[in-house]
């Protein structure tokens, strides 16, 4: 189901981020944290088949976001983040190869985006056309109930 709420009154900004040169975007609030990996002391994060990191007392699993969107992962840059994200009772992370802006919300910058729905990806929202640029939405839902299990 699509969540209209998105581009809604509910929408307080929006992070745009790249995976595998598409841009991609999610709700800041979905967002509780962006990081830089090289910053990490967790040398294990790249040697596991499914790697966690660990954030004061808690433990984030990261997902490989890229297979949801049939893409492949770009070599490593000093670019790349991890977004962790927050949906309903799950949280987890997963790596970008860079987070390009973050917009807060206007009134003016609304109404320059247009939302369609994408029958492209099941793991797809939709996506925002924003100036001749197309940010697909992912289902952040579908991808942790679908990898968190």
């Amino acid at each position: 189901m699509i969540d209209h709420h998105l581009i809604g009154e509910s929408l307080t900004g929006l992070v745009v981020f790249e995976i595998s040169e598409m841009e991609f975007c999610t709700d800041i609030k979905n967002v509780s944290a962006i990081i830089n990996p090289n910053e990490l002391n967790q040398p294990s994060l790249f040697d596991s088949h499914e790697p966690k990191i660990q954030i004061n007392d808690l433990i984030i699993q990261i997902i490989d976001i890229h297979k949801f969107f049939g893409v492949e992962h770009k070599s490593n840059s000093k670019d790349k983040r991890i977004i962790i994200v927050e949906n309903q009772d799950k949280t987890f992370g997963f790596f970008v190869e860079r987070v390009k802006e973050i917009f807060s919300m206007s009134k003016g910058f609304k109404s320059k985006l247009k939302f369609s729905t994408s029958d492209e990806n099941e793991f797809l929202l939709g996506k925002l056309n924003y100036e001749g640029r197309q940010l697909f939405i992912p289902d952040f839902s579908k991808i942790a109930s679908d990898i968190l299990k």
